[in-house]
């Protein structure tokens, strides 16, 4: 890989940050499975421990595999994500999946304390390094900020924070981004809380070019899911039928389960292919509610990822409602704290009430009606994603957040990292409701009549694992 090596910030090391090529050709499958591999090991291994799901009879006829992550404290100085998973029709690619998951969000908690740069953004302008600005990254409403018991403070451009650097997918010039944005770690930066960090954008592949890709189809599908939830919006649901390639994979792998489910096409939103798929079971109150979603360059391929992905998260909710975690809204919606949660909370009763709207389009659309991005290789897509996205006035930073044994063992980790598209959130208290976007956009496309306020923003915290 190529590497740019300009300085970010006063006396700041040197970090060599890959250069995105389109000409890296597509990992092949028995490679990128080849390597995963080697981070699965009971005793010295990322993943500690793979196990297949059971299947029951309610369940995508599919392999879901489960992967435990080692206790990563004692190698990295913070923990991180226990349980992952991963589902597709091939078990190779499950599994893969489930072990790509772990290593990210191990990556992702791993910080290179040479790489930081102690600044606020004003001294980063005078010395005319590009930044996140306090003008463009709005996480929270004025109206969160004023309330006694936010946990965040303002960002401002005397906000004293560590920076790490990352490389803008347009000019390919480095930026800086607040390191808590970026970094799976918490509070132990020990910066001041301006917002915080999830997986939302971080992916692990076998190249630079195809890890910057999957994050960044993320940020888009959660900036366009956000859109939908908060916006409460009832967008037009694809037609199944309209597509041979669908009906294959819907006879083979979702109607044997017996269940309801709608795709809704949220491409409008982003201007990319992004469907967010809702199963219901009206048949009995087990796992009522299950949503996935996914944004690719191909429609298909993200009804597909979209699929596997909420009857993924129906498996997690089932194992949570054996449990009895339901959480009882009635006592109060900020017991929501962190995504298993979310996942509780959408087992109640009101959670489908309050989700009616998502899946009640009567519009129907032909899957030939969502946009779709050529591209014959990872770094062409990503070329032409945020070719469509910079109109919107979106821009997005790349950061290599690859752990030194990670990279020893031929993989990558990138986090994508977006100002202006709106992250996933989680917790009640917790809501980023701060983004333009996230009232604008609707209207911006001519969804609604007019741009919302924070007052008009769904109350209800989002079922999204």
């Amino acid at each position: 890989m190529t590497a740019t090596t300009e300085r970010v910030g006063a006396g700041a090391p040197t970090r060599a940050i890959p250069a995105l090529s389109t000409e890296t050709p597509w990992t092949e499958p028995q490679v990128g499975w080849g390597r995963l591999a080697t981070f699965a090991s009971p005793m010295v291994g990322v993943v500690h421990r793979l196990f297949e799901q059971l299947h029951d009879v309610d369940d995508i006829r599919m392999t879901g595999v489960g992967a435990q992550a080692c206790e990563s404290t004692w190698l990295l100085g913070a923990p991180c994500n226990e349980l992952n998973g991963g589902g597709a029709g091939d078990p190779r690619q499950a599994r893969a999946a489930a072990i790509g998951e772990t290593v990210e969000r191990y990556s992702g908690a791993y910080v290179d304390p040479l790489a930081l740069t102690l600044a606020t953004p004003a001294e980063l302008a005078v010395q005319g390094l590009d930044h996140v600005r306090p003008d463009e990254l709005t996480l929270l409403a004025p109206e969160q900020l004023a309330d006694p018991g936010c946990p965040f403070v303002p960002f401002t451009d005397h906000t004293r924070l560590q920076w790490v650097t990352g490389v803008d997918l347009v000019g390919g010039h480095r930026v800086a981004v607040p390191a808590q944005l970026v970094h799976l770690i918490g509070s132990a930066l020990g910066d001041p809380p301006i917002g915080y960090a999830t997986s939302n954008g971080m992916a692990c592949a076998c190249t630079w070019e195809e890890a910057v890709l999957s994050g960044l189809l993320e940020v888009v599908e959660r900036d366009a899911f956000m859109a939908t939830w908060y916006g409460r919006l009832s967008l037009p649901r694809i037609d199944v039928s309209s597509s041979p390639e669908l009906r294959r994979f819907f006879a083979d792998h979702v109607d044997p389960a017996g269940l309801d489910v709608a795709l809704v096409d949220m491409s409008v939103l982003v201007d990319v292919p992004a469907v967010l798929a809702v199963v219901r079971n009206a048949g009995s109150g087990i796992a009522p509610l299950a949503l996935g979603a996914a944004a690719s360059a191909d429609p298909a391929t993200a009804v597909r990822k979209a699929v596997i992905e909420a009857f993924q998260t129906r498996t997690w909710a089932k194992a949570e409602q054996r449990e009895g975690a339901v959480i009882d809204p009635s006592r109060g919606l900020d017991q929501v704290h962190d995504f298993d949660d979310h996942v509780r909370l959408s087992l109640h009763p009101a959670t489908i009430d309050a989700a009616s709207f998502i899946d009640a389009s009567t519009v129907t659309v032909p899957l030939s009606a969502l946009p779709a991005v050529d591209g014959g290789t990872p770094g062409e897509l990503v070329r032409n994603v945020i070719a469509r996205l910079t109109p919107q006035g979106v821009r997005a930073v790349a950061c290599d957040v690859t752990s030194p044994d990670v990279a020893e063992g031929g993989l990558v980790v990138a986090k994508v990292f977006s100002p202006q598209l709106s992250p996933l959130d989680s917790g009640y208290r917790t809501r980023l409701l701060g983004s333009r976007r996230l009232r604008e956009r609707a209207h911006e496309v001519g969804i609604l009549d007019r741009p919302l306020d924070v007052t008009d923003l769904n109350p209800w915290p989002h079922p999204f694992p």
